[in-house]
């Protein structure tokens, strides 16, 4: 290939797999020179099949999946090509710290679940050229207490243009990456807190209230859960906070996406299930500030709810039966209240479409919302103030009820197209 002239060369390796461009990069210092951008510049662990899925998703993703390059393959799974990456990146941080910044500063994209016992939290912070970071945090190798202690060394990603954080996450690095969201345009959210397993009983520094649900209602000693299966907590406390100056800056964000768990139909469960409306309700309070900050420029809004279902409950065998019982939509109730109160109370401009998911929303046959459940009531409002809006079914939230923990990150892709059916659409009208 030595003799090839570059652009020919270039063609080449724009269709070579990572482990190809991995054997020319060694080859010759040309061959590197043209292949090393490629190696570096977008680096994303998952299979092909992941994006392939969310590709037929509402509202669409920011990156589709064939524009992204992989580094994955059948012969090198992503979880390893992932550990040894980052493996790499901790022995220069202990090591050569001049070279890891070089390393890092070429990254411009980054796209992959964390599942490993490598601290990647310290790591971030040198990949000062990022645009696009999506990161999926697994339950296994989740530590909220170990990361208190991170620290930025004052770098941000000032080039950011679309985070993605979805899973467990810890607080202070969200917080971090939040501070850098002044560029950023698009910002999606799917944090969870840790996790509350079945034989915990709730500590003095654990918020109480009478209005947390238990399933079923006896509750023989408040503030105890001891058999009972704890639903995943959305995770608050997460915003940016600057005593001198305004919290949180989000002043080019257009597209967002918020997504939590939720409580089941409780009244129609046959097992003992937790859920803390505390833990919701402070997570809606930093949504509505991030609703706030972006009110001037935001033009679609994505708001998902799962529904929460502990492995081995009877609704696993019938998942879309499950959903589909839910009449009343109280679990949304909250949620539907807060989203109303904060578009009432101040003005979205620029905000032309809402998408709804797993809400309940009353659709007639022709797909029209009823307006005496919370999501029906909430996309009428939407209408009236010309915003169009559409929901659908939706999935949930799959949980081990022994240790609380959320479902797993996935490297692939899952079959289950029927959360996307669409349950109900209004195009706004003034």
């Amino acid at each position: 290939m030595d003799s090839l002239p570059d652009e020919i060369v270039s063609i080449i390796i724009a269709n070579a797999t990572t482990h190809e461009l991995t054997q020319l990069s060694r080859a010759s210092k040309r061959l590197y020179r043209l292949s090393e951008p490629l190696l570096w510049t977008n680096i994303e662990f998952h299979h092909h099949t992941f994006h392939e899925a969310c590709d037929l998703k509402q509202p669409p993703p920011m990156i589709t999946a064939s524009q992204r390059f992989y580094h994955c393959d059948t012969e090198y799974p992503g979880q390893c090509k992932s550990e040894n990456f980052f493996e790499m990146l901790q022995d220069l941080l202990l090591e050569d710290i001049g070279r890891l910044k070089q390393l890092c500063s070429r990254v411009e994209s980054i796209c992959t679940v964390v599942r490993s016992r490598i601290d990647l939290w310290q790591i971030l912070p040198y990949f000062t050229n990022l645009k696009t970071l999506e990161l999926y945090g697994d339950p296994p190798y989740f530590d909220q207490e170990k990361h208190r202690s991170f620290c930025s060394s004052d770098l941000s990603l000032r080039k950011l243009r679309y985070a993605k954080l979805d899973g467990y996450i810890p607080t202070a690095v969200v917080k971090w990456i939040l501070q850098s969201c002044s560029t950023v345009e698009r910002l999606e959210l799917g944090l969870l807190d840790k996790p509350i397993d079945s034989r915990a009983t709730m500590g003095d520094d654990f918020p109480r209230f009478p209005e947390d649900i238990y399933s079923p209602p006896e509750d023989p000693t408040y503030g105890r859960l001891r058999g009972w299966a704890a639903i995943p907590r959305p995770l608050s406390g997460f915003l940016p906070f600057h005593k001198d100056g305004p919290s949180l800056r989000l002043p080019r964000l257009r597209h967002l996406h918020l997504c939590q768990p939720s409580q089941s139909n409780l009244s129609a469960r046959m097992v003992s299930y937790f859920w803390s409306t505390s833990a919701e309700v402070s997570a809606h309070k930093d949504w509505e500030n991030i609703l706030q900050a972006s009110c001037e420029t935001l033009e679609t809004l994505s708001v998902q709810q799962q529904t929460g279902i502990e492995h081995g409950d009877g609704a696993v065998d019938d998942a879309e039966g499950f959903f589909r019982s839910d009449q009343d939509g109280l679990g949304s109730e909250r949620l539907m209240i807060m989203l109303q109160g904060v578009l009432t109370k101040r003005k979205f401009p620029a905000l032309k479409r809402v998408y709804l998911k797993g809400i309940v929303v009353g659709s007639k046959e022709r797909g029209e919302p009823i307006g005496d459940v919370p999501g029906g009531r909430f996309m009428r409002f939407l209408q009236k103030k010309g915003i169009t809006s559409e929901a659908r079914l939706g999935e949930g939230c799959w949980f081990d009820g022994d240790d609380g923990t959320g479902p797993p990150a996935e490297w692939d892709a899952r079959d289950d197209d029927w959360e996307e059916e669409l349950l109900a659409s209004v195009d706004g009208q003034v």
